[in-house]
């Protein structure tokens, strides 16, 4: 009885897609998008029939996602998540009254596809060494504990 129930609800999923699709989509599509939505129907009851469990596709697609390889669009997210934590921390650490020449923030994504902050990059100029642990102690603060390295420019 529960193949019934996951089979009706698979329909009228589908239907209400194609409804959507169909009043969203230009007319000439309509076929296509007819052809493509006709096919996972067609996977769909006979899975069901078959007592097949779709999850176990899902399954092969995420194990291949996170496999290492990372799409462009996730390297793109992570840029600006880098980015916007780089500008977050050089403003944190100007309204300390320290004026970083540059930070810059790393970040990875792990087997599971979690973002974390591995390091924290701060160019000073000059050579004022009492700053580093002031810096060290407010990123841990803001971000928390990473690795920070900070370096010294002359200009």
């Amino acid at each position: 009885m529960n193949w019934l129930k996951n089979l009706s609800l698979g329909i009228c999923a589908l239907s209400v897609i194609y409804t959507i699709i169909k009043l969203l989509a230009p007319q000439k599509y309509h076929s296509q998008i007819k052809m493509v939505l006709s096919l996972l129907f067609a996977i769909l009851l006979g899975s069901m029939i078959l007592g097949f469990d779709i999850s176990d596709i899902t399954d092969s697609f995420t194990s291949i996602s996170s496999s290492g390889n990372i799409s462009q669009e996730d390297r793109l997210v992570i840029l600006e998540i880098e980015s916007r934590l780089s500008e977050y921390l050089k403003t944190e650490l100007e309204n300390a009254g320290i004026n970083p020449k540059k930070v810059t923030v790393k970040t990875n994504i792990d087997d599971n596809l979690c973002i974390s902050i591995s390091e924290a990059r701060v160019v000073l100029v000059g050579n004022d060494e009492t700053k580093i642990e002031r810096i060290k102690l407010l990123v841990a603060q803001k971000i928390g504990d990473i690795d920070v390295i900070i370096e010294f420019s002359e200009e």
